[in-house]
């Protein structure tokens, strides 16, 4: 049989879940998830909660992949200003100053929640892949295109996802029900900007509207 490949946009699903499990949570007074050390633990938990509810949705899935974001650097070579009025905060591969560290059993030590979720990835049998020059999005756009007569399931929210569907490709994106294929995509694409933009014409789209 084809492969069926599960492709987690990493960094989309930590954001959610460092939101819901962790930002939220501070904002209504509740205390935030942590080791007996101090060690934050709330964004890994809602990861692996939301991923653990997503993964049942794939049938018969021959791996799974998770990517994490790296700094753009080509992006940023062509645009200095590129995300540069997103907010700082939410998860990072890299290290917080000062902050506390987690040793696992094995005697690894991790410096970030996103590190103690890859190191807890890998154990659970998943591939993760993080470049410090590339964003997630280019990764799976990658790992796709390198593996054509594949079959892909890919797990984002993000909207960039769409132009990577196509016969054997889908996005499976956690505020809707089902997978998004070609057909869905031009609907979707229709009744939020009022045009029928096919997953090959989503490029220029986006180029054209300055995004």
């Amino acid at each position: 049989e084809t492969r069926r490949n599960v492709l987690v946009d990493g960094n989309n699903l930590a954001h959610r879940a460092y939101y819901s499990f962790v930002e939220d949570r501070m904002k209504k007074g509740k205390p935030v998830l942590c080791s007996a050390g101090g060690f934050p633990t709330g964004m890994s938990y809602g990861f692996l909660t939301t991923l653990a509810s997503w993964i049942y949705s794939v049938p018969r899935a021959s791996s799974v992949s998770v990517f994490f974001d790296g700094v753009p650097a080509r992006r940023l070579a062509l645009d200095p200003g590129y995300k540069s009025g997103r907010s700082p905060s939410g998860p990072r591969m890299a290290p917080v100053p000062s902050g506390p560290s987690f040793t696992l059993r094995d005697g690894q030590i991790v410096s970030s929640e996103l590190e103690l979720l890859s190191a807890i990835l890998l154990r659970l049998g998943c591939d993760v892949y993080h470049s410090p020059t590339e964003e997630a999005d280019d990764l799976i756009a990658s790992f796709v295109q390198a593996r054509p007569g594949e079959t892909h399931f890919i797990m984002s929210a993000d909207k960039d996802m769409f132009q990577l569907v196509d016969d054997r490709t889908v996005c499976c994106r956690p505020d809707h029900e089902g997978f998004f294929d070609s057909e869905r995509v031009t609907q979707y694409m229709l009744k939020l900007y009022g045009a029928p933009v096919s997953p090959s014409q989503i490029r220029m789209f986006k180029a054209l509207t300055g995004d």
